[in-house]
């Protein structure tokens, strides 16, 4: 996932700790809008599935 990469991160999304998940998915959101898209309800439960993380 870019995301994780950009931020660094070596681990692949399933098994970064919560905090460093935080992260990703804030990053994920500020690219969508920066692109001028509306990050839809329930994207980061869908993209926690995508990516093998429990969804809570």
């Amino acid at each position: 996932m870019t995301a994780c990469h950009n931020l660094g991160f070596d681990k692949p999304p399933s098994r970064l700790s919560p905090e460093h998940w935080q992260q990703v998915l804030a990053s994920v959101a500020a690219r969508m809008r920066m692109r001028g898209v509306s990050p839809p309800t329930g994207w980061e439960s869908a993209l926690a599935r995508q990516v093998g993380r429990d969804v809570e």
